[in-house]
């Protein structure tokens, strides 16, 4: 088990029943700099693992996405979930469902989009200290300030 000792032991025993053993882990890179995400790649599955100080996204898997009928095939499956100290998800590796040519404005994209905040709307959902995005004014000004006279005017 040497190449998951980093995982907790109920993590650990979870990936080794139901995968076997791991030919790969490769740690990714994401926006959090606390906790941690892994890609396990077994013979015949990958998977993501994602270690969490904050409960977010653990109480999104385990308490929201049940909610979310028409947007559930957006959301990766989850596969397993661990709270000790830290909060742990095994959920399935999607891999690269959108290449990036289909990024900006995709009508599948904004079809899930408009599905996920339409049945999210006004529901309270239990999360805390969840990522509330902010724009002021002075975003607006700078903003303007990057586009030529005859647009911004």
């Amino acid at each position: 088990m040497g190449i998951l000792k980093g995982f907790p032991q109920k993590v650990q025993e979870f990936l080794l029943e139901y995968f076997g053993f791991p030919v790969a882990v490769e740690k990714l890179k994401g926006i959090k700099a606390d906790g941690g995400c892994h890609r396990i790649k077994f013979s015949n599955a990958s998977l993501i693992v994602k270690q969490m100080a904050e409960p977010q996204e653990y109480l999104f898997y385990n308490e929201c996405a049940r909610f979310l009928q028409e947007f559930k095939k957006h959301i990766p499956s989850l596969y397993y979930s661990y709270r000790k100290e830290d909060y742990w998800i095994v959920i399935e590796d999607v891999g690269n469902l959108l290449p990036r040519e289909r990024w900006y404005a995709d009508e599948d994209l904004l079809e899930a989009l408009f599905k996920f905040h339409s049945e999210t709307w006004g529901k309270g959902m239990p999360l805390r200290n969840h990522y509330c995005p902010a724009w002021k004014d002075e975003l607006t000004y700078l903003v303007l300030e990057l586009m030529p006279d005859k647009i911004s005017n």
